[in-house]
Order: C-alpha cells, then structure tokens, then sequence
C-alpha cells in the first residue's frame, strides 16, 4: 500500500497560483498538516481559500489566522467555514449508496467507537475500504506491506477527519454515544490520564486555540498553550474535573492541567524548553508538589532527541513524558520515563477519537487497551434522545477455546424479535441450538477490538449484532 506524499515545493506554490489561490510556502505547509497529508482533502480546502481571498495573496500569519475563525469549535455544518468544503471530499463524507447517515454500516459505526478491529467478513470489508470507510491499520509510512486476505489484520478509520466527521454528525443527528469501561475514570498515573486524550488531538484540534501569536513556533509545532488548553478542553468534555491555570491561588503554583478525580489529584506541566525549571516546581510550589500523581509533557518533532532527553534526565517521582506529534498530527509517538519502571516506555497513539488505557511495563513496550465502544445511537431521521439501537434480530455463533483463545465454530444463528436481556438470550440460544446443559450455565461473549469479552451481568442490555459480528457464546 502507498500513501504518495504531498508536493511541498515552489512549484506547487506556482500551480495554485494559476488556478486563484496566493499562498507563500510556509502557509502551503500549514494547509498541508491541517488536511492530515490527504491530497483530496487538501483541494477541498484550497477551494474554500479561493472563496475567501478575492485576489488577495495570504502570508503565514494570516492564513492561521482565517483558519482558526473559520474552524470554530468544529462545525461542520457553517456553510461558508473551511470544515463545511472540506467534507466535500468523499474522504470526509463518503458518496453514493453510504451517503445517507442510516445507511452507515454498522461495522463502521463500530469501529469509529471502539478503535482498530479485525473484519472477520470479506465481502464487507471489501465494500469498507473501497468507499473509503477503512484501512489495514499500518505503520505511518509511505510503504507498507499489507496481506488483505490474512484474517489476523486489524482495519482502522481511514483517515482522523473522517473520524472527527462521522463522530461529531452522528451524536448531533443520530444520538451516537459511546460506553467508557470499567477503569476509565481511575487513570493510574499523568501519561494515563492524557492517553485518554491525545487521541482526540488532531492538528485542527490543537490550533483551534488562540496563542500568544497567531504563527507556528519556530519548531514548526503549535505553541505550549495550545497544546494546554486543548488538552483541558478534552479532558472536561470527558467529563473529568480539570482545572486551567488561573484557577490555582496566587502563590501556590499554576500546573498547566489539575485534574482531581476521587480523592487523587493529577499535576501536569507542558513545555517545550527549560526542563530543569519546570521541575524545580514540582518541589517548590503547593499545586505542584502536593498532588498525588506529578507529572511533566515535553512536546517535540525529534523523537530521537526526545528520548535522549528523557534518558539523561533526573526526574524523582515526577513522571516524564515526550510527546512528538508526526508531521500531519494525525499520530503521536510518546516516550514515557517513570521511577520504579525500568527504561522507557514508547508508542504510537493514532488520533482517531478513541481514548485508551496505558499500561506501562518493563521492557520498554506498554499497552494500549480501548476504553471505550458504542453504548447507542438511533438510525432513524428523527432521532431525539439517546435510547438503545434498535435491531429487529440478533446473531449468535458458537465459539471454542483452542490454546487459550476463542474462536468462532459453525454457522451464525439470527434470533427474532430481540431478547430483552442476556438471560432471556441465553433461554432462546439453548432452544435454539438444542442444546443440553441449562441455560445459565452457557457463557456469552462480545467482540470488542478483537478480544472477546464475556457478559457477566445477566440483566444486561444486548448491543448490536450482525451475522459478521455476533455474539459468542460457549457451551461448557
């Protein structure tokens, strides 16, 4: 699979000249990590300069400055706002018979909750990645080589826009809401807490807030604040308690993020630069040195440097962080240096509006486990509140444990009109399959990014289910 870069050279410069649009090169660049590096993307935005400059020629400054008024929170919905021609791209809103918000496939809807998955049916991931829904999810690389048919290969939204699009369009009009699992309100440590929202931290994001300047810094990387504030507004739409700087009381230090959930309190500074100064904070100021869990983000483009950095400095029990956004934003590599934990830890985190879990080990390779999945969403024209999907039928399929893993046996079984709970489906998957042991004592899973989860609660509500995405269930 090839991802052909985008031309950033005088010629280019050139070739927009001659259809209307006047951009120096530093402001081309910037359009170019605005679109996440998508070419289609990137012409649905020219287009949207050219309606806005009227002949006029745009410098550096200017053009972040249009696009920040213009972006808006994220409406996608302004008429005349860049985001509003962006989503002229199919890359954004895909076409044809998938233009409709109903006709959306759930194995999409899925994914865009939950994260990477694997796609166990051929035909409909076939049908995903031609309209442009997915892709194998890969390194961030111009090359790489992909099996299609290998079943294993985990598939991702295509692109962070697409993401943004389909997420924001379906909570508005389709009262889509996503689940958090057990364990998500209780983050273990700073780098766990903001692992919960990096993902949501796109380059539209971050310089969606207004800094001391309206230009780039001189790394070419949006300024501390911005990274700050978007951070803090990130985490509040989580619904975390977390407190912006001037919040704190004169003379007891003012962390960029304080975050209080329960009786733990998280302290986190951002920079750039002066490492050593910010962590004299930590020992000298309230805010900073009385929380229970201390810790220090270091935002750079040089992920070599970053973890020279890291390894060089002497930190105590503030924990330290280098976050290195790749060109486009559209992923992170974070290094993560801890005390009692050997080396450091290193991953890549893709903005795909998925928060995760981060769970740090010794050899230096942490985990990334989703947090998060669909709860609901009503896909009907009229959707109003933020009750349960509504399926005429649910699909069970027999799973077998094989070396410590679950598979699926068999053929799937649709089972009509749905059953209220968990334990009314188990009653109908014993008639059904003629089956001999009693009801309670068959196990029911859910797919959830390619692990299968058992249903503990047999009062629980059923989730959407397919005949490519069943339920399992397993026969002691």
């Amino acid at each position: 699979m090839w991802t052909p870069p985008l031309p950033r050279t005088p010629e280019l410069k050139g070739q927009l000249e001659e259809s209307g649009v006047r951009l120096d090169e530093k402001s081309i660049e910037f359009f170019a990590l605005f679109c996440g590096g998508h070419r289609g993307i990137f012409i649905a935005a020219m287009h949207w300069v050219k309606s806005k400059q009227a002949g006029e020629s745009w410098g550096f400054s200017q053009t972040v400055g249009f696009v920040r008024k213009s972006y808006d929170n994220g409406d996608w919905s302004s008429s005349d706002g860049i985001l509003s021609y962006m989503k002229k791209s199919r890359a954004i809103h895909v076409n044809n018979r998938y233009q409709s918000l109903d006709a959306i496939p759930d194995s999409f809807i899925a994914m865009l909750c939950s994260g990477p998955c694997k796609v166990n049916d051929a035909g409909i991931k076939k049908d995903l990645c031609i309209h442009g829904f997915i892709l194998p999810h890969h390194e961030h690389k111009n090359h790489k080589e992909v099996n299609w048919s290998n079943h294993s290969t985990k598939y991702k939204v295509s692109n962070p826009l697409i993401a943004f699009y389909y997420r924001q369009v379906l909570e508005q009009e389709r009262a889509l809401r996503v689940d958090f699992h057990e364990g998500y309100k209780q983050p273990h440590s700073c780098a766990d807490l903001l692992m919960r929202a990096i993902p949501y931290l796109p380059f539209s994001k971050v310089v969606s807030f207004e800094a001391e300047t309206s230009e780039l810094a001189k790394d070419s990387l949006p300024h501390e604040t911005q990274y700050n504030q978007a951070f803090h507004n990130v985490l509040q739409t989580m619904r975390y308690q977390s407190f912006a700087p001037q919040s704190s009381k004169e003379g007891e230090g003012k962390p960029d993020l304080r975050v209080h959930i329960g009786e733990e309190s998280f302290a986190i500074e951002g920079m750039k630069q002066n490492i050593e100064e910010h962590l004299q904070r930590f020992n000298s100021m309230a805010n900073y040195k009385n929380a229970n869990h201390q810790g220090l983000y270091i935002i750079g483009n040089d992920s070599d440097k970053m973890l020279e950095t890291l390894s060089h400095t002497e930190a105590g029990k503030v924990q330290l962080i280098g976050l290195v956004p790749n060109i486009a934003h559209t992923a992170y590599t974070v290094h993560v240096k801890s005390k009692g934990i050997e080396g450091i830890n290193t991953c890549n985190v893709d903005c795909d509006l998925v928060a995760r879990r981060l769970v740090l080990k010794d050899d230096g390779k942490p985990e990334l486990h989703s947090v998060q999945s669909l709860k609901s969403i009503n896909l009907s024209p009229k959707a109003e509140t933020s009750q349960p999907a509504k399926t005429e039928m649910v699909w069970v399929r027999e799973l077998k444990e094989e070396n410590g893993e679950y598979k699926l046996v068999g053929n799937a079984l649709p089972i009509k009109p749905v059953p209220e709970n968990i334990g009314f489906l188990k009653e109908v998957i014993k008639e059904k399959a003629q089956l001999q042991p009693p009801a309670h004592t068959l196990t029911v899973y859910h797919l959830t990014e390619g692990t299968w989860q058992e249903e503990k609660k047999m009062s629980a509500a059923l989730r959407p289910s397919t005949e490519e995405t069943p339920y399992g269930y397993l026969v002691p």
